[in-house]
């Protein structure tokens, strides 16, 4: 049988960060992180800042393999919940940043002359 090696901090960091989320307030910062795209950018931002945590495994027991606290210390998933707050706030701000220019980009676009009128 062929072994796989398994990043267990991925699963991990998804977990803390879906647990993290419950406790900031729903319209808001929930709402932001339910978008696929948001969730994943908030999890890299964690991995690119934390060690991983690999195990070698039975491919076939690759997809099933679960992840609990026992990967990590105490330490480390205060760590990694500490980088996840500011994995939030990191991307909320970014996040604002660009929507706040797309809307400045719109308004502009709004004050300028029609050709339609000569």
């Amino acid at each position: 049988m062929s072994k796989a090696i398994v990043n267990l901090a991925m699963s991990f960091i998804a977990q803390i960060a879906e647990e993290i989320l419950l406790t900031y307030p729903a319209h808001s910062y929930q709402h932001t992180f339910a978008e696929p795209g948001m969730r994943q950018k908030l999890i890299t931002y964690v991995l690119c800042r934390t060690p991983g945590f690999y195990t070698v495994i039975e491919e076939s027991e690759a997809c099933a393999i679960a992840t609990n606290a026992s990967c990590c210390s105490p330490e480390q998933r205060q760590q990694i919940a500490k980088l996840v707050h500011q994995g939030i706030h990191s991307l909320t701000e970014e996040d604002a940043q660009r929507i706040q220019h797309h809307i400045a980009q719109i308004e502009d676009s709004n004050n300028v002359p029609s050709s339609w009128f000569g």
